[in-house]
């Protein structure tokens, strides 16, 4: 009885979301895996470069903090709806700038092996942007949605099956 009452409830969350939480968790993903493989692209592929060593001919740490930002811009709609992250919001955040700061070194040190020069300051530049796409994108969420924060749906409760606590307890 308990679950048949919990999927309306469900039903009536996603009815008044409108379904932004999964239209802003696939867009976030996409954004995300595309801003990913461009950033392995043009750090990790010998390009034409201009004087100062950098393609597009803009300075590294420009291009650098510009790749990341929108990197941090794509992952703050990740963040924003993420159940973990609702639960544990500090946690999820560090672990989320952990894997920038990994993935920012990751690519510095390739560099080495692909001909270019890995840089401190590029590395710099891309945790900078980083942080400032994961706050601009912040912003950018609280002005579309207001206080009317886009958080996951929980999922339907199968009737029967524990949930929670009790779910995790051995018997």
């Amino acid at each position: 009885m308990q679950g048949a009452q919990a999927a309306p409830l469900v039903r009536i969350r996603r009815a008044e979301s409108g379904g932004h939480v999964q239209v802003l968790q696939r867009a976030a993903a996409l954004g995300a895996v595309v801003t990913i493989v461009l950033i392995l692209a043009t750090t990790l592929t010998p390009l034409v470069a201009s004087d100062d060593g950098c393609a597009f001919g803009v300075p590294c740490t420009v291009g650098h903090a510009i790749a990341f930002g929108t990197l941090g811009l794509t992952l703050s709609g990740l963040y924003v709806t993420s159940s973990f992250a609702r639960r544990n919001p500090r946690r999820a955040l560090a672990m989320l700038l952990l894997a920038i700061w990994i993935f920012a070194a990751a690519t510095e040190i390739a560099q080495g092996e692909v001909g270019r020069d890995p840089s401190l300051e590029d590395w710099a530049a891309d945790m900078v942007g980083a942080v400032a796409g994961l706050l601009m994108g912040s912003f950018l969420i609280r002005l579309v949605f207001g206080s009317r924060l886009p958080t996951a749906v929980p999922a339907p409760v199968t009737p029967g099956r524990p949930t929670g606590r009790a779910a995790r307890r051995p018997r």
